[in-house]
């Protein structure tokens, strides 16, 4: 009988505790301090001589997002030649100075425009299907694909 009464008064004891304990009673975990150095690699520099590579790619695939859907027939294309000329130019631009970029620069220039590509490239087939395009955007939208495919190769 007696080891009852033990046996009941400890399972009184630790229900009880358990049941009264507040977040004050608990334990409190050893000061955390966070870490001096990154987490991670940073991303890598894409400029050179005052120039983002990532934002000219990035305004040279917005310019072509845009321009492409507009040629619907052929004095769309010729309307919409200068603004892809202007692309391409830039595109050039950003080759002659990706020449100077680190490897991790040369190559995380090559994924931001990997990525890109593609859509690119589905627009320019719809164009070139067009009746009538084809003639007209065809060397420009060969250079535009020739120096992506460099571009993304890096």
């Amino acid at each position: 009988m007696a080891a009852l009464v033990v046996l009941g008064g400890v399972l009184w004891y630790a229900t009880g505790r358990q049941a009264n304990e507040t977040v004050a009673d608990l334990p409190r975990p050893a000061a955390v301090q966070s870490p001096t150095g990154t987490v991670g690699l940073a991303p890598p520099d894409l400029t050179i001589g005052g120039v983002n590579l990532a934002s000219q790619v990035n305004s040279s695939m917005s310019t072509l997002r845009s321009v492409l859907p507009t040629i619907t027939d052929a004095t769309s294309a010729q309307a919409a030649l200068p603004k892809l000329r202007e692309a391409a130019t830039q595109l050039n631009d950003v080759g002659d100075l990706a020449t100077k970029l680190s490897p991790e620069g040369k190559s995380a220039l090559a994924k931001l425009i990997a990525a890109a590509t593609p859509t690119i490239n589905q627009m320019c087939d719809k164009v070139l299907a067009v009746p009538g395009v084809g003639d007209i955007a065809k060397p420009t939208i060969d250079e535009l694909r020739g120096k992506l495919d460099t571009l993304s190769r890096a």
